[in-house]
Formats: C-alpha cells, sequence, structure tokens
C-alpha cells in the first residue's frame, strides 16, 4: 500500500499522486469515475424505491386537504415526465378499462392512523354531542 484516500474526495493527495505514474492516474481517474456513476446509481434506485409510498402519500394529503401544492403547473411536468420514463424503461401504462371510470382509493383506512395522533383542536363547546341511538 502506498497511500490512502478518501472516497468522496475528487482527488488524490498529492503525496500519494507523486507516487503514481501517468497510467496508474489514468487507472485511478477512471476507476473513480465508475465509483461516482455507481454511487449515484445506487442514490437513484433508492429513490425509485420510496416513488410509490411517496405518490400514495401525496394523493392522501391532496384528498384530505392537508395542503396546497406550491406550483401545480411543474408537479403537472413531472407527471407528465413520469409518465414518459416509464415508457422509456418499459413499463407501458395498463389499458383502461371500457365505461365510466372508477375511482381507484390508493390507500386504506389504516394509512390515516397516523392522524388519530393529532391533537382535537375543537373547543369542548363547539363539539356536537353525541346523538343516542335510541
Amino acid at each position: 500500500m502506498i497511500g490512502s484516500f478518501k472516497v468522496d474526495d475528487p482527488r488524490l493527495p498529492p503525496e500519494v499522486e507523486a507516487l503514481l505514474t501517468p497510467q496508474e492516474k489514468a487507472e485511478f481517474e477512471e476507476w473513480k469515475r465508475a465509483q461516482q456513476q455507481a454511487v449515484a446509481r445506487e442514490k437513484l434506485a433508492a429513490v425509485l424505491d420510496t416513488l410509490d409510498g411517496v405518490m400514495t402519500r401525496s394523493c392522501m394529503a391532496l384528498d384530505i386537504g392537508a395542503g396546497t401544492v406550491e406550483d401545480p403547473a411543474r408537479i403537472w411536468d413531472l407527471i407528465d415526465a413520469l409518465e414518459r420514463s416509464m415508457t422509456r424503461a418499459g413499463h407501458e401504462r395498463p389499458p383502461r378499462p371500457r365505461g365510466r371510470p372508477v375511482y381507484t382509493v390508493v390507500y386504506t383506512e389504516d394509512d390515516f392512523s397516523a392522524l388519530d395522533t393529532l391533537p382535537d383542536f375543537i373547543p369542548p363547546e363547539k363539539k356536537k354531542a353525541p346523538q343516542s341511538g335510541a
């Protein structure tokens, strides 16, 4: 071993670089580029792993009025871009059934369990009394 370096450093330390031949430096640069591309690819793969969950929670948030979208036009553009990317990756959109479209719930009641932990801001005097079942 002639030296060490940090993986995220873009260059070799000067004392190590001085010991290498031009060919070894070129080999290192090629290896470093390949390593950086592999790390970037892994990070993007991790983003894809969260895509379903992020989109589901986004639908939930919009459906319950949890907030607003800052730039709706940008989101629509990204949805169009995602559709094109899915098609290029070989994930064709499934055919739509004939007839009136059915609204598909993309989340379940269990997804709302997190909302149970939110505080109740309604003052007691404003709450309606429970109705009896008689």
